[in-house]
């Protein structure tokens, strides 16, 4: 069967009334023998015309399979990258301060809400890890003083009061839930070792986290060490050692009037212990002077009853 397509090998096309007519026409070649005093053909003419007509109009079923081609990969390319650490108004994350709302101020207990994520960036693939979380009273992160009790991932159990990891997924109305993470703390305040009083410094939160690229060798998950030191210099080596940033709040401060509660519910128990103390002495000095009488009276009835 001889085949090809309706446009090719010179065919004519013609529109009338709405329909379109390919056309052409097929001739056989003949055979000729040649001799050495002539040529002859024993095959006669033959040609074939043909046409096809379509309407121009006529939709017409056309079944394709497409196949899939497999996604590009991915391009590294060095670039600016931020993270950023924020303080919201209440757990729900429904508004945030601003850096005019600075110092934050706050009464003991109250729950801290802390987000930390990923800025200007639209990859779904992006993890945000969060490492180390602690809060120092002054703004050096490197502070003697620090307390882990922010500690998202893997809470400090010497605290009564632990941090709550807050879930974020699908239904938190963001539209990359990877890039976020969110956890909450109550509100405390840093002690004078030596006088054991409540300190009215402020406070900041510090905060290492990375941008990860999950990958067959890096899904991007964390484990709580099975010893973790509480020293901030420990904590600041993370950044050295890796890719990680350090990242903190502005400062967060406890309520003047607070401060002034805690130090009297401090003095407090002292007061009352040497009140206790003193009645007991008190107490003990009556009876040992009513047993001296006592006993007084006694020898001196058996004295009389001997006359």
């Amino acid at each position: 069967m001889y085949q090809f397509p309706v446009s090719a090998c010179g065919s004519t096309v013609q529109v009338s009334g709405g329909n379109v007519t390919y056309q052409n026409t097929m001739s056989a070649a003949i055979t000729v023998s040649s001799g050495p005093e002539g040529s002859i053909t024993r095959d006669s003419v033959y040609k074939l015309f043909f046409q096809c007509t379509y309407s121009g109009s006529q939709d017409v079923q056309v079944e394709a399979e497409v196949y899939t081609v497999a996604p590009p990969l991915p391009v590294v390319e060095q670039g600016p990258f931020d993270l950023e650490l924020v303080i919201a108004t209440d757990p729900s994350y429904g508004s945030y301060y601003v850096d005019a709302d600075y110092p934050v101020t706050k009464t003991l207990r109250d729950p801290v809400a802390v987000e930390v994520h990923i800025m200007n960036r639209t990859d779904p693939n992006l993890v945000l890890t969060l490492g180390d979380c602690w809060v120092t009273p002054g703004p050096s992160a490197s502070s003697i003083a620090n307390w882990g009790s922010a500690l998202p991932r893997c809470p400090y159990t010497g605290d009564n009061y632990l941090t709550s990891l807050v879930t974020v997924d699908s239904t938190s109305g963001l539209a990359y839930p990877s890039h976020y993470k969110r956890f909450v703390f109550e509100m405390f305040a840093f002690v004078d070792p030596v006088a054991q009083q409540a300190l009215a410094e402020k406070i900041f939160i510090y905060c290492v986290a990375a941008a990860c690229y999950p990958s067959a060798t890096d899904p991007c998950t964390q484990s709580c060490p099975a010893r973790r030191s509480g020293r901030a210099a420990d904590k600041l080596a993370q950044i050295a050692s890796s890719k990680n940033v350090l990242l903190h709040s502005g400062p967060v401060m406890m309520e003047a009037d607070q401060v002034t509660t805690s130090r009297l519910e401090q003095e407090a128990p002292v007061i009352t212990g040497y009140l206790v103390l003193g009645a007991a002495a008190a107490m003990l000095m009556v009876v040992l002077v009513l047993s001296v009488v006592a006993v007084r009276r006694l020898k001196w009835q058996n004295v009389n009853l001997k006359f």
